[in-house]
């Protein structure tokens, strides 16, 4: 997906969510400070799920053609693709992959690559 065609279905989301909360309000007018921000968190995780999954698939759609076994150093072999669900503070995402395996030591690399920058930043 094209930055500017992400940029409107965030927008799209996020315009939804607003109006999604307005009308919770309307219906909840007694609702605690601590009940708002529990359904605020709730929207707002759905919304940063569907951003997250859009920035994974920024650079590429999880295709590799050749890994190698960070156990044995042998070329691993197309598995299927498959989905994971990755649940994190800032929301649930399915990401899809190619899962690979090592035909040497039989293990299973998702998704398949070195680690970025930013996981050997952190």
């Amino acid at each position: 997906m094209k930055r500017e065609e992400a940029k409107a279905k965030f927008m799209r989301g996020a315009e939804e969510m607003f109006e999604a909360m307005w009308e919770w309000g309307e219906e909840h007018p007694e609702a605690s400070f601590d009940e708002i921000a529990g359904k605020l968190s709730q929207e707002r995780r759905e919304l940063m799920g569907e951003m997250l999954g859009e920035m994974l698939l920024q650079h590429g759609d999880g295709r590799y053609e050749e890994v190698e076994c960070a156990e044995c150093g042998q070329k691993t072999k197309s598995n299927g693709r498959r989905t994971r669900t990755v649940l994190h503070a800032e929301g649930q995402v399915e990401v899809k992959r190619t899962h690979r395996r090592c035909p040497q030591c039989g293990q299973g690399i998702f998704p398949p690559g070195p680690p970025s920058s930013v996981d050997r930043a952190t």
